[in-house]
Order: structure tokens, then C-alpha cells, then sequence
């Protein structure tokens, strides 16, 4: 019993991170003048995996100073923050470091870049707050490691023990390090894998998907007016929905390119 409340309070404790630094994050994406739009709908989602990391680490710590160096827990949360905090701190600036130039990318690119560049940004500097403040409160509060003894029960002892999955990684650890030549090379011909795989990759700049649609673009002679371009695109329209069983709706514009030319039409069906 004690295992699962343990487990389920640690659980509870690094899950909290998620809804606080993404709620968080909607009041500086608000200061910024941003909307929920598909860009900083994205960081956000992408956000999610990454805010919860720092939450992890400290709390991880926290749990090995009460279970091997303090009874009291409020000054294991305190040491073992202080301790990782470091190391927490170097992590997250490196996100952030990657997200921030992204956030201040020039042309048309960088209009759609930079709502996300720092919305992600934006995200990983709150999760690094809650990972100093919220983790460690909570892990101070909530973690129980031992019982009023001291002790841990004897089924808690038999199931942290984990043999079968301790023998394998063991034994993967014990083999890796025999033969380090071997992984040295896996992990070189892994990094020199990415060159073919991404020219094997289709790239765009927007993905291609279908819209269950089609244009028909006309072209009336010269000299032809508004009204007549208006009646042969809607015979052509009219045209398409009888032939065509699958159109339900056809939208008929004039005159929509930047130069309101009045003999250019486009009849979108869908």
C-alpha cells in the first residue's frame, strides 16, 4: 500500500507541472498579442512532453534524499533542489536557447514562426518555475519513502526489486560496456543515417492535404464584361454540379486577382 500511494502521489506531483505551465503560458501568450491559432496551438501540444521533464527530474531527487539521507522531508526537498538545480537550469536554457531565435526568424516564414517559437519558449521557462517552487512544495508534503520505523515492509522490498526487469538492463549495461566499440559505431551510424533519411524525405513548406475541392479557372476574351464573366462561370458551375455527382456546393468568383480584371473568374467546387 504504501508503494502505490508513493507511486500515485509521485504521479500526481510531476502531472501537475502539465496544466499549471500551460495554463500559465496563456497569459503571456495573451501580454504578446498572440491567439490560439494552428501555430501556438501546436507549441502548446508539443509543450506538453517537455514541461513535464524538469518536474521529473526534481522530484526524482527529492524522493532519493528522503529515501537515503533525510527523515525529514522539508529539508530533503530543499537540499535536493538546491543540489539539481544546476543541472535543471543549464537543461531548460538549452530549450530555450533553441526556440527563441525561432521566435525572431525574418520574412514570411518567420511571421508564421514566431507565435511558436515563443509559445514553446514561453512554456519551457514556466515549467523550469513550477520544477523550483510547486515540485518541491508538493514532494515535501506528499512523498512518504519509509514508515515510522524507518523501514521499508517486506512486500514494498520484493517489489521494487524488479528482478527481471534489473537482470536485463544489467545485462545490456554489463554487454555495452564490454563492447563499447560496437556501440560507438551504432550511435555514428545512427547520426550518419539522418543525411539519406532526410533527403529521402518529402519537404515542403506547407503540408499537402486534401481539401475535397476543385478550381476551374477562366479567362473570357478581352474586352468582355463583368456581367458576361459572372454568366458563363455560373453555366460552367451550373455544369459541374449536374455531371459531377460528388460536388455539393460551387462558389463562383469574379474578378479575384489583385487587379479586379473583369474577364478572370474561378469556380470552386466541393
Amino acid at each position: 500500500m504504501l508503494l502505490f500511494l508513493t507511486n500515485l502521489r509521485s504521479t500526481i506531483i510531476s502531472a501537475i507541472a502539465i496544466p499549471t505551465s500551460i495554463i500559465a503560458t496563456f497569459g503571456l501568450v495573451w501580454y504578446m498579442g498572440f491567439t490560439l491559432n494552428l501555430m501556438t496551438m501546436l507549441a502548446l501540444t508539443l509543450s506538453v512532453g517537455i514541461v513535464i521533464d524538469d518536474a521529473i527530474v526534481v522530484r526524482e531527487n527529492i524522493y532519493r534524499f528522503i529515501e537515503e539521507k533525510h527523515e525529514d522531508q522539508f529539508r530533503a526537498a530543499v537540499d535536493a533542489t538546491e543540489e539539481i538545480g544546476l543541472a535543471v537550469l543549464a537543461t531548460t536554457l538549452s530549450l530555450v536557447a533553441i526556440f527563441v531565435p525561432v521566435g525572431f526568424m525574418g520574412g514570411i516564414v518567420g511571421r508564421f514562426m514566431k507565435s511558436f517559437g515563443l509559445t514553446m519558449a514561453f512554456a519551457i521557462l514556466v515549467s523550469l518555475i513550477v520544477s523550483f517552487t510547486l515540485t518541491p512544495m508538493l514532494s515535501a508534503r506528499w512523498l512518504k519513502v519509509k514508515d515510522k520505523d524507518g523501514n521499508k515492509p517486506a512486500f514494498v522490498e520484493r517489489l521494487e526489486g524488479l528482478p527481471r526487469r534489473r537482470r536485463f538492463y544489467t545485462r545490456l549495461l554489463e554487454w555495452s560496456m564490454a563492447h563499447r566499440a560496437i556501440v560507438a559505431g551504432i550511435a555514428l551510424l545512427v547520426l550518419a543515417s539522418s543525411v539519406p533519411l532526410f533527403k529521402m524525405a518529402n519537404k515542403n513548406f506547407m503540408p499537402q492535404d486534401d481539401q475535397s475541392e476543385f478550381e476551374i479557372n477562366l479567362r473570357a476574351p478581352e474586352g468582355t464584361s463583368l456581367e458576361s464573366t459572372e454568366v458563363i462561370t455560373n453555366r460552367i458551375a451550373n455544369s459541374v454540379r449536374q455531371q459531377v455527382a460528388e460536388v455539393d456546393y460551387t462558389l463562383v468568383t469574379i474578378g479575384g486577382d489583385p487587379a479586379k480584371t473583369r474577364n478572370l473568374s474561378t469556380s470552386t467546387s466541393a
